[in-house]
Parts: C-alpha cells; sequence; structure tokens
C-alpha cells in the first residue's frame, strides 16, 4: 500500500515480520543506512540475519543474533565512528567538549546493546564495564547520564566525573556537559 508515493513503514514491517527466519544470511550496510533505518536493520538482525557496518567501505561494526553474544560487535570502539556518525549525543559531545577534547577520550559504552529506540535505555552492564576499564586502564573515567555512574562508581577508584547523559531533557544540560568538559581540560 502506498500513500502519496511512499511506502507505508507499517506495511514494510509487516512484511518483514512474514519473511522466513534470515539466520545465517549476512548483508552490509553503511553507518549513514544504520543510522537512516536502525530499526528495520534491528528487526532483521532479531530475525537471524548478520550485517556488518561499514564506513568508507570499512568494517567497523557487525550485528550478529547470535545467542549468548552481543548484539553488537565493535571492530575499533577508540575512533569514537559510532558516537559521532551524526547522533544527537555525538552532536552534543562535539558542541560542549570540542572536537580536539573529543579526539583524545576513548569512548565506551556502559552497555554492549544498541538500540534503535530513544525511548528504551538498556541497562548497564558491570562485566562490560569492568573489562573496559581493565583493557583502557584510565586515568580518569567520565560517565554520562545515572545508570552509567552509578554502574561505574562502585567499580573505579580513581578520579571520576559524572556528567549528564548528553541528550538529557533538563535546562541545564549544556552548562553541566561545559563544566565536565573544563574538569577534564583542567586534570589532562
Amino acid at each position: 500500500m502506498a500513500t502519496n508515493g511512499k511506502t507505508n513503514p507499517l506495511r514494510k514491517l509487516r512484511r518483514l515480520t512474514d519473511l522466513q527466519p534470515l539466520r545465517g544470511q549476512l548483508d552490509r550496510a553503511s553507518m549513514m543506512d544504520f543510522r537512516e533505518g536502525p530499526g528495520d536493520i534491528i528487526q532483521q538482525v532479531r530475525m537471524g540475519k548478520v550485517f556488518l557496518i561499514t564506513k568508507a567501505g570499512k568494517p567497523v561494526a557487525v550485528l550478529s543474533p547470535l545467542p549468548g553474544e552481543q548484539l553488537v560487535t565493535l571492530i575499533n570502539s577508540k575512533g569514537g565512528y559510532a558516537l559521532f556518525a551524526g547522533c544527537a549525543s555525538g552532536r552534543n559531545l562535539k558542541a560542549t567538549f570540542g572536537p580536539a577534547l573529543c579526539s583524545r577520550i576513548t569512548w565506551e559504552e556502559a552497555s554492549r546493546e544498541v538500540t534503535g529506540n530513544p525511548k528504551f535505555c538498556p541497562p548497564a552492564d558491570p562485566v562490560h564495564i569492568a573489562t573496559a576499564l581493565k583493557d583502557y586502564a584510565p586515568d580518569i573515567v567520565i560517565c554520562f547520564g545515572r545508570i552509567a555512574g552509578d554502574a561505574v562508581a562502585p567499580l573505579w577508584k580513581g578520579k571520576l566525573i559524572l556528567a549528564p547523559h548528553p541528550t538529557a531533557r533538563q535546562p541545564d544540560t549544556f552548562a553541566k556537559l561545559r563544566h565536565a568538559a573544563a574538569e577534564l581540560a583542567e586534570l589532562l
């Protein structure tokens, strides 16, 4: 069914869920494709398809539905490519921390789970956090948001900077992010 020449997205979703399981199928999607339609790609992954996410033609992540595995495996998390690929969090961090400071930070998520819905907030993964802290051995840790801060605090005994999530809706979010950036710059 089409409306004004466009496909009805609900019909597309219905057709997608009616397909035979996609287990074992491999597909590629660019970061731009993933950014423009994450829900469609995540739905296919949940049905068994594996996606190789690329940026400038190079693999950067694998979306996989296999039991016991994380949904997303980052191939190189040091570049911050997913965070700064155009999402609101990345834009807000660049605006408040600045590109120079952002480039000095190793970015890592508090959860291995990725969602295409900004209303869903996956819980922090303490095992993932502990592994990241051990692997990166940072001098300073910045936590963005209460969920990350509450999960990291008992696991980290070094310098900890707590800041709001970059897309928090409180009126003082940008001021608090700028304050965290200034505190970090002073410590570096």
